[in-house]
């Protein structure tokens, strides 16, 4: 039985942000088999909000979930880091 690789959703807020979806940087990503590497230039989470730019230096919360799981899994997260 083959399954669809998962993705997880990866919402960034800052401090100023207004609780709105466009309001925020919103990405999905698919996530292959064995080791993942995830790169996301800054420059895009600066300019997601729709009409604003995100104040980097005021992340208030970064957060990893998965949805529409067909089955369980199970990810390890090995390392993680904001970096200019």
């Amino acid at each position: 039985m083959s399954h669809a690789p998962p993705s997880i959703a990866i919402p960034i807020d800052d401090i100023p942000h207004h609780h709105d979806y466009s309001d925020r940087d919103n990405r999905t990503v698919a996530l292959a088999p064995g080791r993942n590497e995830i790169r996301v230039p800054l420059s895009d989470i600066e300019s997601a909000a729709c009409d604003r730019k995100l104040d980097l230096a005021r992340v208030s919360s970064v957060i990893l979930f998965a949805y529409e799981l067909q089955v369980p899994r199970t990810r390890l997260l090995h390392a993680f880091r904001l970096a200019r």
